[in-house]
C-alpha cells in the first residue's frame, strides 16, 4: 500500500467516524424531545382525565348567564338530557318529563329550571340505595 493510499484511507475513516458521532448525537438529541413530549402528553392526558370526572350536575349547569327561567328549544333538551326526540315526547305524553310552554302554532320551549330538575331528581333516584 502506497503513502497516499493510506493517506486516503486514513481521511476516510476519519470522516466516517465523524459523521457516526454526528449521527450518535442527533439520535440522542431525538430521544431527549421524544422523552419531553411524552412527558408533556402524559400531563395534558391527566388534566383531561381530571377534568372528566368532574360530576355530571356540574356540566349541565349554564356556564353562561343563563337563568332558571329561560326557555330551552329541543336540541338544547336533548342536548341537556341526553334523550332523543322521540323520547322526550314519549316521556312527555306519559307525564314522566316537564310539558313545554306553546310559544306560537308550532313552536314550544321548556323552562330550564324545569329541566334541570328533572335532571337531578332522575340522577337522585338513580343513585339511591
Amino acid at each position: 500500500m502506497t503513502p497516499l493510499e493510506f493517506k486516503l484511507i486514513d481521511n476516510q475513516l476519519e470522516q466516517l467516524a465523524l459523521s457516526t458521532k454526528n449521527t450518535r448525537d442527533e439520535l440522542n438529541l431525538t430521544l431527549k424531545h421524544i422523552e419531553h413530549l411524552k412527558l408533556h402528553l402524559t400531563t395534558a392526558f391527566e388534566k383531561q382525565r381530571e377534568e372528566t370526572v368532574k360530576p355530571t350536575v356540574e356540566i349541565l349547569q349554564p356556564k353562561d348567564n343563563s337563568k332558571p327561567t329561560d326557555l330551552l328549544r329541543i336540541k338544547e333538551v336533548i342536548k341537556m338530557t341526553s334523550l332523543s326526540r322521540s323520547s322526550i315526547y314519549s316521556l312527555q305524553n306519559k307525564n314522566k318529563f316537564p310539558q313545554p310552554i306553546q310559544l306560537g302554532i308550532r313552536a314550544v320551549a321548556w323552562v330550564r329550571a324545569d329541566i334541570l330538575n328533572w335532571i337531578e331528581e332522575k340522577s337522585s333516584s338513580n343513585h339511591r340505595i
